[in-house]
């Protein structure tokens, strides 16, 4: 009776252990270090699925997902004899060639495992579960969009950095004592009771988040190029985000869409009003919220702070024209559209670097 793991396509795990000679390593029981030689090489007898070499060894590796008959095993032997015969043709390493019957667990039958004794063919059930993890663990982790996640505690809306922001530009770098004084806070915080912790806190956790400003080293808080960039595109100084800045924002996102928490949580929100419009538009504010948290990796952090989160990155990025919000729904717009189209490529060519 076959596992319930040989339901992994045969290709599948292949691939995995062509990717990574360690895990191969590991998966096949090698000692010392291994280097693929072929994969899927053509023979005179039929195309095996992967060839290693280690120091002193050739490893012949056959992959069974199917229910294993005396006919696997002569398969392997074909392979083994037309790889002796490529050793003497001078085509191969002049080294042992050890061959491997690999199957998922619960498929070798006492049958099998004789007819490998007694053929020299090394029988070998894998954990496909197992390996499955382990890749995921080392390579789709490593991604970098994969990777980051968006944080709690930043106040995305409104957006009221901008007469924070012009003012460091006409002033250079200042405290925060400095910004407080000169009532740079939104209008609505001028009487707030810790106005230096306002600052530090809120204002300056925004704008480092999003690459508008930093510390310098004796603590005060300054422009980036990104700040001035983004200060000199409205030379009207709007105390508001002003179209012409609200569309830098977005370019800016689009050249680094996991250069920041903040840039990964605006561009998934609007990826997943327009994913969730494929059920229905407008999509409802409970049905983004509880597939946000999901989307960006806090189904568990953020299960309790989920509407907080989403009316935090659905008002930003309705500022930057990617959404619009009417009562309890969400419509994406003709720019988030392009937005998500254009982040998507991003995406992929990331996961090729």
């Amino acid at each position: 009776m076959l596992s319930e793991e040989a339901l992994v396509q045969e290709s599948q795990i292949r691939d995995i252990l062509a990717s990574s000679p360690s895990i191969a390593k590991d998966a096949l029981n090698i000692e010392g270090n291994i280097d693929l030689l072929r994969k899927e090489y053509s023979l005179p007898n039929g195309r095996l699925d992967l060839l290693f070499i280690s120091r002193d060894k050739l490893h012949l590796i056959e992959l069974k997902v199917t229910q294993l008959e005396k006919e696997s095993i002569d398969q392997v032997l074909r392979y083994k004899n037309d790889l002796e015969t490529e050793k003497k043709e001078g085509k191969l390493a002049n080294l042992e060639v050890v061959p491997y019957l690999v199957c998922p667990i619960g498929m070798l039958t006492n049958e099998i495992k004789e007819l490998c004794a007694q053929n020299r063919v090394v029988p070998l059930e894998l954990n496909f579960q197992k390996l499955l993890n382990r890749f995921y663990e080392e390579f789709v982790l490593s991604l970098e969009f994969v990777q980051i996640k968006p944080v709690a505690g930043i106040k995305l809306a409104p957006f009221v950095l901008n007469p924070m922001l012009y003012y460091l530009k006409d002033h250079g770098p200042s405290t925060a004592r400095e910004l407080a004084k000169a009532k740079t806070m939104y209008k609505e915080y001028y009487v707030h009771r810790k106005p230096e912790w306002l600052i530090d806190q809120q204002y300056m956790r925004l704008a480092k988040a999003l690459g508008l400003a930093q510390r310098t080293r004796d603590g005060k808080i300054t422009l980036t190029e990104i700040g001035v960039r983004y200060v000199d595109c409205d030379l009207s100084r709007p105390r508001e985000m002003s179209d012409a800045q609200a569309r830098f924002i977005r370019e800016y996102i689009l050249k680094s869409p996991f250069g920041s928490s903040i840039n990964f949580g605006i561009y998934s929100l609007v990826e997943a009003v327009l994913e969730l419009s494929k059920n229905i538009h407008p999509v409802p504010k409970k049905m983004v919220a509880d597939y946000f948290i999901k989307k960006v990796g806090k189904m568990y952090d953020w299960k309790k702070v989920a509407w907080e989160q989403l009316y935090q990155y659905a008002r930003f990025a309705e500022q930057l024209g990617l959404i619009g919000i009417i009562g309890k729904e969400l419509y994406i717009t003709p720019t988030g559209l392009n937005f998500v189209l254009q982040l998507q490529l991003h995406k992929a060519l990331a996961m090729l670097r």
